[in-house]
């Protein structure tokens, strides 16, 4: 589910907040793994927190370009 959140982003101006607790489990997982930058506000707090996107790393537009190389593959197929 991160990969397709991790595309909406990529489209997405940035930088903006987030504050959708599903949309924030989502956004750690992809700063976990390095495909994004992001900060946590309050940094200490798991309820009543925001995030904010600064950027996509270059780690993660690698993950989406291989991720739509494998996909256009596998239509192609």
């Amino acid at each position: 589910m991160s990969h397709r959140y991790l595309a909406k982003l990529a489209s997405r101006r940035l930088p903006m907040f987030v504050t959708t607790p599903s949309r924030l489990r989502h956004l750690r997982r992809l700063a976990a793994v390095g495909h994004v930058e992001a900060r946590f506000y309050p940094p200490d707090a798991r309820d009543g927190q925001f995030g904010e996107v600064l950027a996509l790393t270059p780690a993660g537009r690698g993950a989406l370009a291989a991720r739509e190389l494998r996909e256009s593959r596998g239509r192609g197929a």
